[in-house]
């Protein structure tokens, strides 16, 4: 079994990202799995669909900065982590955070396509060992320059690596943060004055950056002519494929590849621009087997997400090219449908699954109603004493159904509490209580027997229910072995319930 490749938190960057350099010899960043080295990086540029919130504030990043591992954060956010908590680490990958390896970063959107979509797909060439990539119609461009620049529109979309010059560094990238900032600075609202001092330390920063790129401008001249020198690059055999016309690792399927072939003579003599509908998509990441597999994507490095998407081809080619690979496409077709119908039994199953095991209640002895019980009137409780102790007037008489007050009661001289039961019907038999008539009320209320009457009460008719048989002639008991007779035992009434005497 062969062993699965191991990444880093580093890969992620490199695979992902896009990188601002300054001007120089970089022939070494145009091979295969060239890495750029971090201390050369002036701008690191993340297409996404959406950035991700910073750690440190939660809110989406101001002017970002993105430390070794990555993960965006505002510039003041970054310069308060540093000063609180000198040495930290990251809050999300918990690698070192160093201020100083933090490099300005820019996000620019990326379209998601999804089966049904139109795509636009670019022809698209390369180095045989190289890994620059650009279109066929910039491919004199290419020859030229090693590394394409940052004002070329072609090398925005397709190359990992970008130079830029002095001049280009203080307007793209300095100037555009110090805009960023002084606009964060206008909108700071009076509650998150904290961060005022740590955007006027980032602005200062940035002042001191400038003045480093204009020492580096005046003495451009001497630098460039010493690059123009040692600039050397040998042509070499070409290698042609369709890639996303706006630079993401979206790959047309082998199939329609050679369908193009089959009909053009070659891929460097087709169409230069495909517009097509999406059929089915494939998604893979980079790796050594697949690396052999498919040598037209080998400049991808390994951990690289891509998508091989089989389009529409048939309005490209003609008939009898439709005819050669139609029983390859039908088989496809007939894969794809046999994949959907699986995925959607499964779903079906697991769906009916997650039923059974649902709880539904629909009876009402689990989820009872809420009824509403009459509620006393506000006005209830405030008597005349109420009124006196605070020494106000009463604006209107109590109502006359509301229970009394216990001061009320106190006054009165009531010995009985207020009955919670709800007045019972005389003729009504439901609830039996073994009582003397002395604790019915005369408004025929039942209230709460005390322990002692029900207790008597209840021991009396005990012994009113219990019958005693009367003594009838017994059968003569037959003599036993001594010639003793055994002695019936008595039955034992206990009038303290069985309880243990004290």
């Amino acid at each position: 079994r062969k062993a699965t490749a191991q990444y880093k938190k580093e890969d992620y960057v490199h695979v992902s990202c896009q990188f601002v350099v300054g001007e120089g010899n970089w022939l070494p960043l145009t091979k295969i799995d060239s890495v750029v080295h971090w201390n050369d990086v002036i701008q690191v540029r993340l297409p996404c669909e959406e950035l991700s919130s910073c750690p440190i504030c939660l809110y989406p990043p101001v002017c970002p900065l993105s430390p070794v591992c990555g993960h965006a954060m505002c510039y003041s956010c970054a310069l308060r982590f540093s000063e609180n908590c000198p040495g930290g680490d990251c809050p999300i990958c918990h690698k070192p955070l160093i201020l100083a390896d933090c490099r300005p970063l820019k996000t620019f959107p990326r379209t998601s396509y999804k089966v049904g979509d139109e795509i636009l797909m670019n022809l698209v060439c390369r180095d045989r060992n190289g890994r620059i990539v650009c279109s066929v119609a910039n491919q004199d461009e290419m020859s030229v320059n090693t590394v394409p620049n940052i004002s070329s529109d072609w090398g925005v979309k397709f190359s990992y690596v970008l130079t830029a010059s002095p001049p280009q560094v203080l307007t793209q990238v300095l100037l555009s943060q110090e805009e960023e900032l002084k606009s964060q600075l206008a909108m700071l609202e009076d509650n998150d004055k904290e961060s005022e001092p740590y955007i006027y330390k980032a602005l200062e920063e940035l002042q001191v950056k400038k003045d480093r790129c204009f020492d580096e401008i005046e003495s451009a001249p001497m630098a460039k002519a010493k690059f123009t020198q040692n600039e050397d690059k040998s042509p070499g055999k070409k290698v042609f494929f369709y890639q996303c016309a706006d630079g993401l690792p979206i790959f047309i399927h082998p199939l329609n590849s050679r369908c193009l072939i089959h009909e053009y003579g070659s891929i460097e003599s087709s169409i230069q621009e495909l517009s097509c509908k999406i059929i089915a998509m494939e998604h893979f990441t980079q790796s050594p087997e697949l690396r052999s597999r498919y040598r037209y994507f080998s400049h991808l490095p390994l951990g690289c997400p891509f998508v091989l998407c089989e389009i529409d081809v048939v309005p490209f080619i003609s008939e009898e090219t439709y005819q050669v690979f139609k029983k390859d496409i039908d088989r496809r077709s007939r894969d794809r449908k046999a994949k959907e119908q699986k995925e959607n039994a499964y779903t079906s199953r697991l769906s009916k699954k997650l039923a059974e095991k649902e709880v539904t209640y629909h009876c009402s002895a689990y989820l009872p109603a809420y009824t509403e019980i009459s509620k006393p009137a506000k006005d209830h409780f405030k008597t005349a004493e109420n009124y006196d102790m605070m020494g106000v007037s009463p604006s209107h008489s109590p109502v006359p159904d509301a229970p009394l007050s216990f001061a009320e009661k106190l006054r009165v001289g009531a010995s009985k509490s207020t009955p919670w039961m709800k007045s019972v019907p005389p003729e009504s038999n439901r609830f039996r209580i073994n009582s003397t008539s002395s604790d019915i009320s005369v408004d025929g209320e039942v209230a709460a027997p005390s322990f002692q009457h029900s207790f008597s009460a209840s021991l009396n008719d005990a012994f009113a229910n219990l019958e005693v048989s009367e003594p009838g002639p017994q059968p003569a008991s037959q003599p036993c072995r001594g010639g003793k007779k055994k002695k019936n035992k008595g039955k034992t009434i206990s009038l303290t319930g069985g309880a243990r005497r004290c």
